[in-house]
């Protein structure tokens, strides 16, 4: 879907550290495009309020409940209407993660 295009909002950006920070998305609708222009991979949680957090991997097998974007990379997420929140964190170094909600069609 990335190279589709999204109407809806607005891009929202955050810059991401190795600690977990979140922001409010902009917009409604079923997609949420997400571009990491950093050269690091990021890990995104969506959620429903601003306790939402995203976390790198851990344990053995190495699990997560948040999603890879991967350093210099766009990719389209399907989400739910309630998810008004968004989290990002780095594996290391920092990044910038940029978030837009809307709609795409081929």
């Amino acid at each position: 879907m990335s190279g589709w295009p999204i109407t809806g909002s607005k891009a929202t950006s955050l810059a991401c550290t190795t600690t977990t920070g979140n922001i409010a998305l902009g917009g409604t609708g079923g997609v949420l495009r997400v571009t990491n222009t950093g050269t690091v991979v990021c890990w995104v949680a969506v959620g429903t309020s601003a306790s939402v957090t995203a976390a790198k991997p851990a344990g053995s097998p190495a699990t997560t409940d948040s999603l890879l974007i991967p350093p210099s990379a766009t990719v389209d997420y399907c989400v739910i209407d309630n998810f008004t929140h968004v989290a990002g964190v780095t594996d290391s170094s920092t990044a910038t993660l940029h978030f837009q909600r809307g709609v795409s069609a081929p």
